[in-house]
């Protein structure tokens, strides 16, 4: 939908100088295509990308940004994330963005599209009221796929109540035009922890359900309350639905070793193919960061002996490369892979994210690699913690389409809350100990107590 406004107002205002702006930097191919196939709906040519610019939201000497034009025209210090996480750990882009909004700043542009909104901090929004020409910029987020800070920017927080005049309502979304439906209830029972031990987050009123596509069955939203509320079809895409059943939809299968669930992987490829799809219609998606390169490394050596090719987005940590390559399997993490879609995808090391207790932020790292998928999912990993997952998926799917639950008491919801909050600040503390540690050790020492310290999973 961003994508189609910001192609809309190119073609309504060709002079006008407009930015698309983003956080992950493997969406640019992605967001590029999205916007030339909108605006050839309306014309027989290409955008004008001189006008129409899709720009990184840091940016640095080598690929364009917000932050990085702005430090340039207006000749203030620019900081890159070596030098902004000297001073900021926890959160570096924060802190570069509240340094340059102490210099005078005048507009850059006619407007700003932001997308991935809840990911930014309030000082990068604020920077770019102050770059677009009367404070005009369309910020769009998803607060479930919140996965690089605790809690997405209230509007309250970035703008004054003296600029409250002219703002736009938000626009909810109630049909799903990636997703189909299984994917979608499932995607959003873990996004919320309905099955796992406890809820982790909730919305809390009937109004907001609706507004997101859901029907409310049963209960009244207060507590102890049991809710059932329906998806209905028409809220979603039937393509798929229409010609496979839930459980061919939505796959999972647990290992025993790391190496056995790579070859479980690379044979649910295999069977993508057999089936007709494309090798760029697939995405592999490794939610085990530690251990991502490993995983992804053993995918591409296997699939390269099948003849099969791949595109490892994970090998290339800096460079703006594509997300996408024809005739190639993509390889990723959650992290490149948030904003990007394919018809399948497959998700490796969910037993990674289930601790004792998965937090909001481990379930909101699944509900992104979900729904991802704009036709079949298939999640595998090894040990007890997969099995968790599963329990979960396995609960969500024999509920379809509905989503049942029992309504938070108020000390439950303020519990949710103050986990966001204390999630923060236990972050900030962390990254203090670290900082005070690696000071009293020597290069070669901290190498030496990581690789001592490094537990590997079982192959």
């Amino acid at each position: 939908v961003l994508a189609l406004k910001a192609a809309i107002a190119h073609l309504r205002n060709p002079n006008a100088v407009i930015v698309y702006t983003f956080y992950t930097k493997s969406l640019y191919q992605y967001i590029q295509r999205l916007i030339t196939r909108f605006y050839r709906q309306y014309d027989d040519k290409d955008p004008d990308w001189g006008k129409l610019k899709i720009l990184h939201a840091w940016g640095g000497i080598s690929n364009p940004g917000i932050y990085y034009e702005a430090c340039e025209r207006h000749q203030s210090y620019y900081y890159n994330f070596e030098l902004a996480a000297q001073n900021d750990r926890s959160y570096p882009f924060n802190f570069a963005c509240a340094e340059l909004l102490k210099s005078e700043l005048t507009p850059m542009y006619d407007y700003i599209f932001i997308d991935e909104g809840q990911d930014f901090p309030i000082s990068f929004l604020k920077l770019c009221l102050r770059l677009a020409d009367k404070g005009k910029i369309v910020w769009a987020y998803d607060e479930l796929q919140t996965i690089f800070q605790t809690k997405t920017p209230d509007i309250s927080e970035v703008l004054d109540k003296s600029e409250y005049k002219g703002l736009e309502e938000d626009i909810i979304l109630y049909k799903c035009y990636r997703n189909p439906r299984e994917i979608l209830i499932a995607a959003h029972a873990i996004g919320f922890g309905l099955y796992g031990k406890r809820i982790v987050q909730m919305i809390e009123n009937k109004e907001y359900w609706q507004d997101i596509g859901y029907k409310v069955i049963e209960g009244e939203f207060k507590e102890g309350q049991r809710i059932v509320i329906e998806r209905p079809q028409e809220n979603s895409l039937e393509t798929i639905s229409k010609f496979f059943k839930k459980n061919e939809i939505v796959k999972f299968h647990v290992s025993d070793s790391v190496i056995e669930e790579v070859q479980q992987t690379v044979r649910n490829i295999e069977d993508d193919l057999e089936q007709g799809l494309l090798p760029d219609d697939i995405l592999v998606i490794v939610l085990d960061d530690r251990n991502a390169k490993d995983y992804l490394s053993g995918i591409q050596k296997i699939l390269a002996s099948k003849n099969i090719k791949s595109n490892n987005i994970h090998s290339d940590k800096f460079n703006l490369k594509d997300f996408s390559l024809p005739n190639h399997v993509t390889l990723s993490t959650v992290h490149k892979a948030k904003g990007n879609e394919n018809y399948s995808v497959h998700i490796m090391g969910i037993d990674a994210l289930y601790a004792l207790d998965p937090t909001i932020r481990q379930r909101n790292l699944m509900f992104t690699a979900m729904t991802r998928a704009k036709g079949w999912i298939s999640l595998t990993g090894t040990g007890r913690n997969a099995n968790l997952w599963c329990k979960e998926i396995i609960t969500a799917l024999s509920k379809f389409p509905n989503l049942e639950f029992t309504f938070p008491s108020s000390h439950e919801l303020k519990i949710m809350k103050r986990d966001i909050k204390e999630n923060a600040v236990r972050k900030s503390r962390q990254a203090k100990m670290l900082d005070d540690l690696l000071t009293e050790m020597s290069p070669e020492e901290i190498k030496q107590f990581l690789v001592q310290r490094e537990v590997k999973k079982k192959k």
